[in-house]
């Protein structure tokens, strides 16, 4: 590099006969060197020399070099931002939120304001639009990255096919930011943050498919995952917010390969590598968390009160607008939407929210997990049954051994959203599994109630 050797490698291969050549000593040989040029920025030149010699070499002369023609590295940005959701029904309540506690937070003026908690996740990568090309030829990004989260709320009657006329008041309000998951202790606001936790907020322990932003572990999350800036504008459609990260660093040697939840005995998160955990597919540079507080109180009633009907509430999320350049100052071409981002169909999130009237209720059906603190309800697996060491549970056991199974119900939201009464199912193959002893209320059809 500038005419100096910066690294020198040596490496030993055994020379064999070819068709061409059916004598090693005396013939000819010829082998083919792939350089990598790993996070080397668009324009960088360099100029290998390869030698070669016999060995043993006690002939002298016999060491052969070539100088190939200097290698002018091609890279070019391939950004792209991806969304991910928590229901706002989900670990939320209908509660007073009170935005003058923390006058230097967003939204200090407003006062209490009644809602529930939406949190949208979002992400920003490297990566190609066909993840099979890997991350070469991607130039790393430098400099601030924005983007516009544009956020609709929509209510309408329960059993409706159409929304009522947006309301300005009803739009989503900025609460706080923070990083992916549990990290109410990273989040901006310092009041704000103890809020979380009094309306019971706990860590999820679910990734969603992102890397963590200040996880321990470094193979789970982010290397410099930066900070944020946002402003809020706000209509009677929708709320946009244009966010900017500031300060990131990306060392290419030290993308995640995992996603914040690390599940026990898996080699990498397929979210980021190849099926068989050797290529490096997406590269997350920065995770974050928005908090928004959904107003579910209009003119001094509820929101069921004022339509005169228990309601739905669907929030709808979109990001577009990303603006962000390369190493070498190549930006990516303006576009409102995601169209300019290597992928364009991660880019929205829809979260449903029911509110009722005093005295209603309705039936629903949740798959969950049973062990706290891996109360999810978004059907994802985390009782043991896909990851046997996971909690020192087991999904196998000898034949002819008994096995004790459980069951029960774990509700983290509201009070007003507890259940009246609730049924728990557990299916299982009566091929496989004989039950024994006493099960009460037990029906042969391989349900036990």
């Amino acid at each position: 590099m500038d005419g100096k050797p910066t690294q020198v490698l040596t490496a030993y291969r055994l020379l064999t006969p070819t068709s061409a050549s059916p004598t090693t000593v005396p013939g000819t040989s010829a082998i083919q060197l792939a350089v990598k040029a790993g996070a080397a920025p668009n324009g960088f030149k360099f100029a290998p020399t390869v030698s070669a010699w016999a060995n043993p070499n006690d002939v002298k002369h016999r060491t052969r070099s070539n100088a190939p023609p200097v290698v002018t590295v091609s890279a070019k940005p391939s950004y792209n931002v991806r969304l991910g959701n928590e229901a706002p029904s989900e670990n939320s309540t209908n509660l007073d939120y009170d935005f003058g506690d923390d006058q230097s937070a967003p939204n200090a003026s407003l006062g209490k304001r009644q809602g529930v908690m939406s949190k949208i996740l979002f992400g920003f990568d490297m990566r190609w639009a066909d993840r099979d090309k890997g991350l070469k030829g991607i130039e790393l990004p430098q400099g601030d990255v924005s983007f516009d989260l544009t956020v609709k709320n929509a209510w309408r009657d329960e059993g409706a096919s159409a929304n009522h006329a947006a309301e300005a008041a009803l739009q989503p309000y900025l609460w706080d930011v923070g990083v992916i998951d549990g990290g109410m202790d990273s989040t901006q606001w310092p009041a704000r943050r103890q809020a979380l936790r009094d309306a019971g907020f706990i860590p999820r322990y679910d990734s969603y498919g992102m890397a963590d932003g200040l996880s321990a572990d470094s193979a789970s999350h982010t290397y410099g995952n930066g900070r944020y800036s946002i402003t809020e504008k706000r209509s009677a459609g929708k709320s946009v917010y244009h966010i900017t990260i500031h300060d990131y660093k990306v060392d290419a040697s030290k993308l995640p390969t995992f996603g914040a939840a690390r599940i026990p005995g898996t080699q990498c998160a397929t979210a980021f590598m190849d099926a068989s955990c050797t290529d490096l597919q997406v590269g997350e540079v920065s995770v974050g968390m928005l908090y928004l507080v959904e107003p579910t109180e209009i003119q001094g009633k509820s929101v069921p009160d004022y339509y005169g009907a228990d309601s739905n509430l669907q929030v709808v999320a979109t990001d577009g607008n990303l603006m962000a350049s390369s190493a070498t100052g190549q930006k990516l071409p303006a576009a409102a939407d995601a169209s300019n981002q290597a992928l364009d169909s991660d880019d929205r999130k829809s979260m449903p929210y029911t509110m009722r009237r005093p005295g209603s209720f309705a039936q629903e059906i949740s798959y969950s997990c049973q062990s706290d603190p891996y109360a999810l309800r978004n059907g994802n697996d985390c009782g043991g049954w896909t990851r046997p060491d996971a909690k020192s549970g087991t999904d196998s056991n000898l034949q002819g051994a008994s096995q004790r199974i459980h069951t029960g119900s774990i509700y983290h939201t509201s009070v007003e959203d507890l259940p009246v009464l609730a049924l728990n199912l557990v299916t299982f193959d009566p091929a496989s599994l004989e039950l024994r002893g006493h099960v009460s209320n037990f029906v042969r059809s391989g349900i036990i109630c």
